[in-house]
């Protein structure tokens, strides 16, 4: 539907009549003709489309909410989110904190416990917050910079694999990754710790009495 029609039938329905609820429901992008729509209006419009909330000047609480309920992605167009309603949005995918400025330590949680991957989003993550986001999602560690080695031992130890995004890994975290998984050994970035070689060496020799 045009523009021209949209202000058309803006102009002929009253905000008060149901009929014109349900035409909302169908057409969402009308909303943004209506002059002040009421709160059933506009529930009827995020609840259609959620990014319709674009269209609505400061939104209370409850459209907030029934918006990033219906879809956690229009969060973007809200400025100024309530805490309820970030923490509804992280707790649906944790990547919307990437929408949210300078959101507070629940929500950062929220987000990492939800998406491992949300850590790109946060701005020097302290260990706890690492932490997190490794235990839920262990390849997150990508999108650390310079983890923690608590933090890299818990990748490797998750799999072993994951040392190919940990920038010169010490000795045990060769260790633990290799113990975990041999072939980690092809995906390590820098020289190979002779205790890890030792250990390495006395594997095959095992293996190989053991294939005798």
């Amino acid at each position: 539907m045009t523009g021209s029609i949209w202000q058309s039938l803006a102009r002929i329905f009253n905000n008060e009549q149901p009929s014109f609820y349900s035409l909302v429901f169908k057409y969402p992008d009308l909303i943004k003709f209506i002059e002040r729509p009421n709160r059933m209006l506009q529930l009827a419009a995020v609840k259609s489309n959620a990014d319709s909330i674009r269209h609505i000047k400061n939104p209370d609480p409850v459209v907030q909410k029934t918006a990033v309920d219906t879809y956690w992605g229009c969060i973007k167009y809200i400025k100024n989110p309530t805490k309820e309603v970030q923490m509804i949005a992280v707790n649906k995918n944790g990547q919307a904190i990437k929408f949210i400025k300078d959101p507070d330590r629940d929500v950062q949680i929220a987000a990492l416990k939800n998406n491992g991957d949300a850590i790109q989003f946060i701005d020097n993550p302290d260990l706890e917050l690492q932490m997190i986001a490794v235990e839920n999602y262990h390849p997150s560690i990508k999108y650390i910079k310079n983890p923690f080695k608590e933090v890299q031992l818990k990748a490797v130890n998750k799999d072993g694999l994951v040392i190919r995004y940990i920038d010169n890994p010490d000795a045990d975290v060769q260790l633990a990754a290799i113990k975990n998984n041999m072939y980690s050994i092809f995906h390590i970035n820098n020289d190979i710790h002779p205790d890890v070689m030792e250990y390495i060496s006395h594997y095959v020799e095992n293996v190989t009495k053991w294939k005798r």
